[in-house]
């Protein structure tokens, strides 16, 4: 979408004030990777800012330094570098696309081996209609607030901290004889990581990357790969099932 030069006084002041936000919700994401352990490096973690969202990583990184100068982290930008932070944060505030589903084939895999999907607590009505949950939340209703039971499948925003809200709740929710499949990225260096597969049964890393649905009928195109973990007692059968996905580990 092109950018739209502000027509009035009012649409120019509006966004003069976005400005700043802009870049503070930039740095505070970087630093929420860092501190969940989803990033080691801040080029890193921006890196992944950009992936996520779409946008130029130059632009992402240039916005932050302003952001770090104006709390005194580091020394005054370059004039060329304001320039550019002038342009970056509108187009680039968006820091995960949310609005990417899991296709068919892994959600009928998933309803296999636990004999259906009571609860999405990640969704909307758009994917809805390949889940099929008995139960589904929307980011309006703020399904991290809600009670989690029966046989889950969760597919959480990848944009942090949401994705580690929804991760660690899905950890502290589950009971015994429950069952549920986890999908994520694959960075098995982060805490994320390592707090999932040490208590799921099995996991599946994806042979290639998990091109997601999107509403218009396009496919995202992730750089990173995929895991599936699954929790519950039904392990050989998700061993069996997602064999054709990738590589399958049962842990202990």
């Amino acid at each position: 979408m092109a950018f739209k030069c502000p027509e009035t006084i009012e649409e120019l002041e509006k966004l003069e004030r976005l400005l700043p936000l802009c870049r503070k919700a930039l740095y505070e994401a970087t630093q929420a990777k860092l501190e969940s352990g989803a990033a080691r490096t801040e080029r890193e973690a921006t890196r992944q800012l950009a992936e996520e969202s779409g946008k130029p990583e130059e632009s992402i990184r240039t916005a932050i330094k302003s952001q770090k100068h104006k709390l005194g982290l580091i020394n005054p930008p370059c004039e060329k570098e304001k320039q550019a932070v002038e342009k970056a944060p509108i187009c680039a505030i968006w820091t995960g696309d949310q609005d990417s589903y899991t296709p068919t084939k892994y959600i009928e895999a998933a309803r296999q081996v636990m004999g259906g999907i009571d609860l999405d607590p990640a969704s909307n009505e758009w994917a809805q209609k390949t889940v099929k949950a008995k139960v589904y939340y929307t980011k309006e209703d703020n399904g991290l607030d809600k009670p989690w039971q029966g046989n889950i499948f969760l597919n959480p925003p990848y944009s942090h901290p949401e994705v580690k809200h929804f991760v660690d709740k899905l950890l502290k929710e589950l009971k015994l004889g429950q069952q549920a499949i986890l999908l994520t990225n694959n960075n098995t260096d982060t805490k994320i990581f390592h707090d999932a597969a040490k208590k799921a049964a099995a996991v599946c890393f994806t042979k290639g990357r998990i091109n997601f649905l999107k509403p218009d009928g396009s496919l995202s195109s992730p750089t990173n790969g995929q895991v599936f973990y699954y929790f519950g007692e039904n392990n050989e059968k998700f061993i069996q099932i997602f064999l054709e996905f990738g590589i399958l580990m049962a842990t202990i």
